[in-house]
């Protein structure tokens, strides 16, 4: 596709797909840069139209190093799209389905969302669908996206009467059971993604239903060999009561010092030397066809190629790694010892007693 969206936005390939809308990588023309396009897909209803301006509203008004820059929307019906900061790099969906992440990796990164959760706690905001897919990783950063149903505490919810909102992989106790959700939500959902980084795989499966109630039944199962204090994290922030979660600013505490990289991706985890064919998980599926989409192109590193996502409800997206170069094994050499200098050679013992002629 290479179209022009009210005279002003070149759209280019898919880099992001859900059940309410596309995202395009684009070219703003009027000022040169490149932009990612969120284009609801029409027919669109009233409540889309107040989830496309809530979301433009809420980040528009949010500036944190961890947050997408909003630049344009447009609610026109029939055509609303919002225009944010394109980020190439990969969702953490497509980290953690290349296999379990590092723990110290998954501690700067929790370290970085939980300081932006806090932030965005602080402006009177609750995320509501913290996820692997809603992660960005991109720019030696990490961006948490996808606000379309967030909501601004003491705002009116912007969904149907009866139904809670998110993904049910990663709802918060109190969101099954129809309470009201707020900050301790994100905390908790933070934990489980972070878990779930951790060994690879959701703690809670299942249908949508069976996922969703698991939690009121056990808690999440927490490894006893990872390190203490990522440990005793995970476990306060996944608390089953909202009260014994700590904020988002002490599980940033928690989580690592307060001290991170300036890079967050300069030790990555280990990636495979093949062509890997990396499949979404059924909650990311059902995630996707409740609405909730990445908003970045998934990039070979180093490249600047978009790779789009698959098409149809049943297709298998491709990631295309680039293999690492061939190691070269010096053996180690000995060091060369230098002959003595001349003259420095020993002087003849004296004979005779203690130094004396």
């Amino acid at each position: 596709m290479d179209r022009l969206l009210d005279d002003r936005y070149r759209l280019g390939p898919v880099v992001g797909r859900g059940g309410m809308a596309t995202v395009h990588a684009a070219t703003d023309t009027l000022l040169r840069r490149a932009v990612a396009v969120k284009l609801f897909t029409p027919p669109t209803d009233e409540v889309a139209l107040a989830r496309l301006s809530a979301e433009a509203r809420l980040l528009a008004g949010l500036s944190h190093p961890g947050l997408l820059r909003v630049f344009d929307v447009s609610t026109t019906a029939g055509r609303p799209y919002l225009v944010m900061q394109l980020v190439s790099g990969v969702t953490l969906r497509t980290m953690i389905n290349r296999g379990p992440l590092p723990a110290a990796f998954v501690g700067q990164l929790g370290v970085r969302l939980a300081e932006t959760l806090h932030y965005v706690h602080t402006h009177g905001v609750v995320h509501r669908d913290i996820k692997p897919s809603n992660v960005l990783l991109g720019d030696d950063s990490c961006y948490l996206a996808d606000f379309g149903i967030a909501k601004a505490l003491g705002a009116a919810r912007i969904t149907s009467s009866g139904h809670c909102v998110g993904t049910a992989a990663y709802l918060a106790p109190e969101q099954v059971s129809g309470l009201e959700s707020g900050p301790a939500a994100d905390v908790y959902a933070l934990g489980l993604v972070l878990l779930e980084c951790l060994t690879g795989r959701p703690e809670y499966t299942g249908s949508e239903a069976e996922a969703a109630v698991a939690r009121l039944t056990r808690p999440p199962r927490i490894p006893d060999e990872l390190p203490d204090g990522l440990r005793a994290a995970l476990t306060a922030m996944t608390a089953r009561d909202p009260d014994d979660r700590p904020d988002a600013a002490a599980c940033a505490a928690l989580l690592g010092s307060p001290r991170t990289p300036t890079r967050l991706l300069e030790t990555p985890p280990p990636r495979p030397r093949r062509l890997v064919r990396a499949a979404l998980s059924a909650g990311v599926l059902a995630g996707l066809t409740a609405g909730t989409l990445t908003l970045l192109h998934d990039t070979v590193p180093g490249s600047s190629t978009p790779t789009p996502p698959a098409e149809g409800p049943n297709a298998v997206p491709v990631v295309t790694l680039t293999p690492r170069t061939a190691e070269t094994t010096v053996a180690p050499v000995a060091p060369q010892v230098p002959p003595p200098a001349r003259g420095a050679e020993k002087p003849p013992k004296k004979k005779g007693g203690h130094g004396r002629g």
